[in-house]
C-alpha cells in the first residue's frame, strides 16, 4: 500500500514514512535544548515581548529561520540577544552543543484590555 501527499509526484511507502519520521525525530532529541528546531522562534519572541526583566532559554544550534528571526527582532524591536554556547565536556557528552539566549523582553500589554 502506498499513499501519495497531495500535489507532490512519487507515491511513498509507509515504511519509508516511518523511517523518516524516526530520524527527524532522533535528529531533534540530538539537538538538544528545551524547544525543538521548528519552534525556537516562538520561544524568543515570548521572551521579547515578555516582561522587562530578563528571561533564559537554552536552546540546540540555531536554525537558519532563527537566526533571521532574530534580525527582524533586532530592526523592529531593538532587543538584542546575548547568545553563549555551552559545550558539555566529553564525559557529560548528549547530544550537540546547546545555545544559551538571554534577553530583556519589552513588557508588552495589551492596550484594548479593560483595567478593573
Amino acid at each position: 500500500m502506498s499513499s501519495t501527499p497531495q500535489g507532490q509526484g512519487d507515491p511513498v511507502l509507509p515504511e519509508d514514512l516511518g523511517r523518516n519520521c524516526a530520524k527527524q525525530l532522533l535528529e531533534e532529541i540530538h539537538r538538544g535544548g528545551s524547544v525543538d528546531s521548528s519552534n525556537q522562534s516562538l520561544a524568543l519572541l515570548f521572551m521579547t515581548l515578555g516582561q522587562q526583566d530578563v528571561s533564559k532559554v537554552l536552546l540546540g544550534p540555531l536554525s537558519p529561520y532563527t537566526i533571521e528571526f532574530l534580525r527582524h527582532i533586532r530592526d523592529f524591536f531593538q532587543i538584542m540577544f546575548k547568545i553563549e554556547v555551552q559545550t558539555p565536556s566529553e564525559d557529560e557528552r548528549k547530544g550537540g552543543d546547546k545555545v544559551l539566549m538571554t534577553c530583556v523582553g519589552v513588557g508588552y500589554s495589551n492596550i484594548n484590555k479593560t483595567l478593573k
